[in-house]
């Protein structure tokens, strides 16, 4: 069963990688490891510590890894069935997607009893469905508008024919592995299907560009 940890996602002032001397970042967000050198590679710790177990590593070169959160100049990144910390100083992000009530272009989104997932592409302007407890039906919205909540949160309404998904800022577990997200999901569906009632499913939302599901298979 999904449970929504009721813990704010806290947007840092530190300054982060080369984008970041002029804004600040907004959590989940996309970073690429830098200044590792090539026959080296970065540790994923179980604590936000030097001195804590190292449950993992990243490539020296790896890029678009979502960090859900930030504490005292750890990150916090999903790997294999759980989650663990990076050190900031070695992961820098190219741009801001929240930047300005901007919006990532790619998200996914996804959650349990039922089993679903929805694919959201701003560039395509499309919400793609798939609802596993339905025969995995895929069901494609086009994207009307993208509404904006409070002022530097992933706070965000996207609506589409018969969809309207919301994200909100929030640590979320899927409810089946340890790894943590960084926005709770809302997706409401059947909203103007004739005969149907409207119904919501519930959540976690990425800003990877792959399923939980796939990054299990690489």
């Amino acid at each position: 069963m999904l449970r929504h940890l009721i813990v704010p996602i806290v947007v840092l002032a530190a300054l982060v990688g080369p984008a970041s001397a002029t804004e600040e970042p907004i959590f989940p967000m996309l970073y690429n490891v830098h200044e590792v050198a090539e026959d080296d590679v970065l540790n994923i710790r179980a604590e936000p510590s030097t001195k804590s177990e190292i449950i993992g590593t990243l490539d020296h070169d790896a890029t678009n890894v979502e960090v859900v959160e930030e504490r005292d100049g750890w990150g916090r990144v999903n790997r294999g069935e759980g989650s663990g910390w990076v050190s900031m100083r070695f992961m820098a992000y190219p741009f801001n997607p929240w930047q300005n009530n901007a919006t990532p272009e790619l998200m996914r989104c996804f959650g349990t009893e039922p089993f679903w997932h929805a694919a959201v592409d701003l560039r395509e302007k499309e919400i793609r469905l798939v609802n596993l407890a339905e025969g995995e039906v895929v069901d494609v919205q086009n994207v009307t508008d993208v509404v904006a909540g409070p002022y530097r949160t992933p706070t965000r309404a996207i609506l589409a024919n018969d969809f309207t998904l919301m994200t909100t800022p929030a640590q979320c577990s899927d409810g089946m592995s340890e790894q943590l997200y960084g926005m709770a999901a809302h997706l409401i569906i059947d909203q103007t299907t004739e005969g149907a009632t409207p119904r919501m499913l519930n959540g976690c939302c990425s800003v990877t560009h792959t399923l939980a599901e796939q990054q299990a298979e690489e």
